[in-house]
């Protein structure tokens, strides 16, 4: 879901970019339908995929910081960009919920509409977050390229206390809440800053930030990654991506016993040290693909249209699909397929539009 920066493409970034968006789509279509640890093994199942979609949006904000950074940078063309953006954020805000409106026969008013556009309505505009937060990235990018380019050293040492603040202390919540169950006194402890007043990076989002940097050290050593993942790193990555997506199967069968339902280890899942050192295994198996698929690509070009448009064809297609078709795995996996199909064919025909094309 970047805005093109640069002509030369990676293959390897188009396949996560494919595979990610796929994980957004079926974390918003398929999750709310799927039975979740309701003690059958298949729900078990369900939610350890839960684990792996947790990867899915900051892939997004790694793919883009790999694009932005290392370039040649122009203010006047990257102000545009950002203002771009925000316009597109709000144009789709508007849209989507107009559809949802006529899709739930459900008129909202002028008030309505207006709230549901500031408040980011849960189960209406609320996955446009995404586009918030890359507004804000954005904005503070010329002085984040600036420090890279000019000493990486303290580029990396940004990166390095934001992980953890951010990274690190979601990590003692999670070791604190395990001390407490293995003393026999369980508490739940989840959202305490242990760095208290000392935390620059307390807002809900800094995660974003430090995916976005993540993704310009890994362009800047790309050749080095590529070279590392060809001997050993692939077999090391691929370790570390199994290890880490059974921590945070296990941190969240922790956590819902505390809450009596499934934590979210999609949303949840994106402050923790096992979903980042997930992302950074699954950039360095990926990064020897290097085949050319043309569908692969155009997914990739089109992850932007796709991310926009998905939700009103998900709300669409469920008032004339039977629900209980999305209870079943296997079902879900070529459901959210075509779903994926169908806002990329829709997302090509508003490429045609004269005018129209620019809200994309």
């Amino acid at each position: 879901m970047e805005l093109k920066s640069n002509k030369k493409r990676y293959s390897y970034l188009d396949l996560l970019k494919c595979i990610a968006m796929y994980g957004v789509v079926f974390y918003h279509g398929a999750i709310p339908w799927l039975p979740v640890l309701t003690d059958t093994p298949m729900s078990y199942v369900n939610y350890f995929i839960m684990a792996i979609l947790s990867m899915s949006v900051p892939v997004f904000f790694f793919v883009n910081g790999f694009l932005m950074f290392g370039k040649n940078f122009d203010m006047k063309r990257h102000i545009k960009k950002t203002v771009h953006i925000l316009c597109v954020a709000v144009i789709w805000g508007v849209l989507t919920t107009v559809f949802l409106m006529i899709i739930r026969g459900e008129y909202l008013g002028i008030r309505g509409l207006f709230q549901t556009l500031w408040q980011l309505k849960a189960n209406w505009i609320s996955h446009l977050w995404f586009l918030g937060i890359l507004v804000c990235i954005y904005l503070i990018f010329p002085l984040l390229n600036v420090v890279y380019e000019s000493n990486k050293k303290i580029f990396i040492y940004f990166v390095a206390i934001g992980s953890i603040m951010i990274f690190g202390n979601s990590l003692l919540n999670e070791l604190a809440t395990l001390c407490t169950v293995i003393i026999q006194h369980p508490k739940m402890i989840e959202n305490l800053n242990f760095f208290h007043i000392f935390n620059p990076f307390k807002d809900t989002y800094s995660f974003a930030f430090i995916y976005f940097c993540l993704g310009g050290l890994a362009y800047g050593y790309k050749d080095k990654i590529a070279v590392w993942a060809e001997n050993k790193g692939t077999k090391i990555a691929v370790y570390s991506l199994i290890m880490n997506l059974c921590c945070l199967f296990a941190i969240g069968l922790m956590y819902s016993n505390f809450t009596d339902r499934p934590w979210d280890t999609v949303w949840n899942g994106q402050t923790t040290i096992f979903t980042l050192c997930s992302v950074m295994s699954v950039f360095v198996v990926a990064v020897r693909y290097k085949e050319k698929n043309a569908v692969i690509q155009k997914i990739s070009q089109n992850t932007l249209g796709i991310y926009l448009i998905h939700v009103i064809v998900l709300r669409f297609m469920e008032r004339i699909l039977p629900v209980s078709l999305m209870t079943h795995l296997g079902v879900s996996v070529l459901y959210i397929a075509v779903i994926m199909m169908l806002s990329l064919g829709i997302t090509e025909i508003i490429h045609r539009i004269p005018i129209v094309h620019r809200i994309l």
